[in-house]
């Protein structure tokens, strides 16, 4: 019988062609799955090139660390000082004992705020209700002005003084802070007088005072007044001598 014939020769997978069969194994290869895109941009961004961190990073990082003790130093510091302000002291007591006062009679008061170092604002009542005021201003010069209290203004002082005991008051308050604040008051009716000087250490009496008197100058023109140019600190000295 004879074989059959073929218009095409027989190919071989040992002699090369255009189009070489397949062999066994990358005929039996599964293809590769697809990468998820959020797999890939983790390999590109993050795998294949880890980032280094920021420097704002580590420098915020660093600057809390040495943040930390720093505030709590100021926390402690202003903890001890107002305890050493607020919550009592030495007291040094009057031998003259309290002042008789007189709420109905007339009276002289001058009271004193602010340092040995800088000076002291003054506010000084004469007996028809003239009163006299200096300040320091932000640039360390001094400036003086003046109003006239009303019947009613005095007599709202000379009730605040006799409310809040101010004639019953010590000597000398103190504490153990250098420098800090100072205030001095100075009362005196008739022939008797008595002065109390306050060093870090205010009792709440003269604290109360002090609001009341300032809210007394405001309903009397204060927040009008107009200022002049005071050369010196002259207008204290009488009053840092009253308690000596």
């Amino acid at each position: 019988m004879t074989a059959l014939s073929s218009a095409h020769p027989p190919i071989s997978v040992c002699q090369g062609s255009a189009n070489p069969l397949p062999s066994v194994r990358h005929a039996n290869r599964i293809p590769p799955l697809p990468i998820p895109p959020a797999a890939q941009y983790y390999v590109r961004h993050c795998y294949a090139r880890p980032q280094k961190r920021k420097p704002m990073n580590i420098s915020v990082s660093r600057d809390s660390r040495l943040r930390w003790p720093w505030a709590l130093g100021v926390l402690v510091s202003l903890g001890l000082l107002v305890h050493c302000v607020f919550a009592g002291g030495r007291t040094v007591s009057d031998p003259a004992g309290p002042l008789p006062f007189d709420a109905t009679q007339p009276f002289k008061l001058d009271f004193g705020r602010g340092s040995g170092g800088h000076g002291l604002d003054t506010v000084a009542i004469a007996q028809d209700g003239q009163t006299s005021l200096y300040r320091l201003r932000r640039d360390f010069s001094w400036e003086h002005s003046s109003l006239r209290l009303s019947p009613e203004h005095i007599r709202a002082v000379a009730q605040a003084v006799a409310r809040h005991g101010l004639p019953r008051l010590a000597k000398e308050y103190h504490t153990n802070v250098m420098d800090g604040t100072q205030w001095v008051l100075w009362i005196r009716q008739g022939q008797r007088q008595k002065a109390t000087y306050f060093d870090n250490n205010f009792p709440a009496s003269i604290r109360d005072f002090a609001s009341e008197l300032d809210g007394i100058l405001r309903a009397a023109g204060y927040d009008a007044l107009r200022w002049q140019h005071a050369n010196s600190r002259d207008h204290e000295k009488e009053l840092w001598n009253s308690f000596k």
